[in-house]
């Protein structure tokens, strides 16, 4: 695979080029600055200021600032293993994604603002980081996971209503803190019918639930750390919408 100015080619080994911007239909105009062929098939293409593109057997998806990514100024990709990728920013530290939502990695966890040249995780978890200035550095995520709390929810609401819940959490130690915790939200009912699936983790704390028929209903929260940990008890209310 190629890519430069012009976009991103793939090369048989012999003459012919293939333009997969064309191939997937996506706008690839921008500066390619890193490929990444990852063990799943799929093909990662990391930008000068778009963001990343993933290509693969369903077509291309897109990912950007508004997903999760701290900057879309891409310098290099790694894969750690089949189900981990890391995105490295331009002088703006890392991310990757786990556990449904983007973890990224930066000045408050230790790193320089400086370009990273190589990457390697550890058995242990540990991130070993190599910089431009010829720095190591090694990351310890925590493992412990947050714990979550609703603080106020209805109990009964009308089924013209809408009900509202604040919600906190904490991590041990403060290794997260409070404000930068994210939550995600969901609403069943009664008998177990998901009514809203899983929300994305967002630093949010308050949700306000759609209109709902009468009935009974569970809303369940949980929290997650900047280590990607994610609280496996979470936090149920339940309340009722009366006809």
């Amino acid at each position: 695979y190629l890519g430069g100015d012009d976009g991103i080619f793939a090369w048989d080994g012999k003459q012919a080029l293939e333009d997969l911007g064309a191939r997937y239909q996506i706008e690839t105009a921008d500066t390619v600055h890193a490929i990444l062929a990852h063990p799943s098939g799929e093909l990662w293409i990391g930008t000068q200021g778009s963001g990343v593109y993933v290509l693969g057997a369903d077509g291309a998806r897109h990912i950007s600032r508004r997903d999760g990514l701290r900057s879309d100024m891409i310098s290099g990709l790694y894969a750690t293993d089949q189900d981990t990728v890391w995105v490295v920013y331009r002088r703006q530290g890392l991310g990757t994604f786990r556990n449904g939502h983007w973890l990224n990695y930066g000045y408050p966890q230790g790193l320089h603002n400086t370009a990273i040249t190589a990457l390697f995780e550890r058995e242990n978890g540990s991130i070993c980081l190599f910089d431009t200035e010829g720095s190591r550095f090694e990351y310890h995520p925590d493992r412990t996971a947050p714990e979550t709390q609703i603080l106020v929810g209805p109990e009964t609401i009308d089924t013209h209503g809408r009900a509202v819940f604040s919600y906190a959490g904490w991590d041990g130690w403060d290794h997260t803190p409070r404000n930068r915790l994210g939550y995600a939200t969901r609403i069943t009912r009664g008998d177990g019918t998901v009514v809203v699936p899983w929300s994305p983790f967002l630093e949010t704390t308050s949700w306000v639930a759609p209109v709902l028929r009468h009935g009974r209903y569970q809303f369940s929260v949980r929290a997650s750390d900047e280590d990607g940990n994610i609280d496996l008890t979470p936090a149920t209310a339940w309340f009722r919408v009366s006809p």
